[in-house]
C-alpha cells in the first residue's frame, strides 16, 4: 500500500511531497515549478493530481506518483498573483483568483481561457458552492456570489 502523501509548499518556488505513515514522516521528492512563494495547493485524490498557485502568476497541475510529480499543465498570467483557486477536475474547469481584480475560468485540459469576471475587490478566496453551479468570492467584508455556468465537455 502507498504512503499517504502531504503537500507542503514553500517560499523558494518548491513544493515538498512528504510521505506519512504511522511511524515516519520524510521528504519523498520535491516538485520545483514556481519561482515565488507556493500560497495554493489542492488535491484531486483519487487521479493522484495536485495543483499548485504561487505568487509568480502561475497555477501548474501536477501529475503525482509513487516518487515524482510530472507537470501536465502551466497556467500562466504574467504580473499577477494567484490568491486562490477552486478546480472542477470533472468538469475539465480551473478557477482563479488574481490580484488584478480579476476571477479567471479555464479549461485546464489545454490551458484555455474560457471567460474572465471583473470583481473590483478583487477577493483573497474562492469557495465552490451547491454542486459547484455558484461561486463565492470575499475579502474585508464584501462576500459576492457568482453564478457558474460550465461549458459542455
Amino acid at each position: 500500500k502507498q504512503a499517504k502523501k502531504l503537500a507542503v509548499g514553500f517560499d523558494k518556488g518548491h513544493i515538498n511531497l512528504i510521505n506519512i505513515t504511522h511511524q515516519t514522516k520524510k521528504v519523498a521528492f520535491s516538485l520545483p515549478g514556481h519561482t515565488g512563494y507556493v500560497l495554493n495547493l489542492a488535491a484531486v485524490d483519487y487521479e493522484d493530481i495536485l495543483c499548485s498557485g504561487a505568487d509568480d502568476g502561475k497555477v501548474k497541475l501536477w501529475k503525482i506518483s509513487e516518487n515524482k510529480g510530472d507537470c501536465l499543465l502551466t497556467i500562466f498570467q504574467p504580473g499577477t498573483i494567484i490568491r486562490s483557486f477552486v478546480l472542477f477536475f470533472e468538469k475539465d474547469v480551473l478557477i482563479t483568483n488574481h490580484n488584478d481584480e480579476y476571477i479567471r475560468i479555464w479549461q485546464f485540459s489545454d490551458g484555455k481561457l474560457i471567460k474572465s469576471l471583473y470583481d473590483k475587490s478583487y477577493g483573497e478566496g474562492l469557495i465552490a458552492l451547491k454542486d459547484y453551479s455558484e461561486l463565492v468570492s470575499g475579502r474585508n467584508n464584501e462576500v459576492k456570489i457568482w453564478a457558474i455556468n460550465f461549458p459542455e465537455n
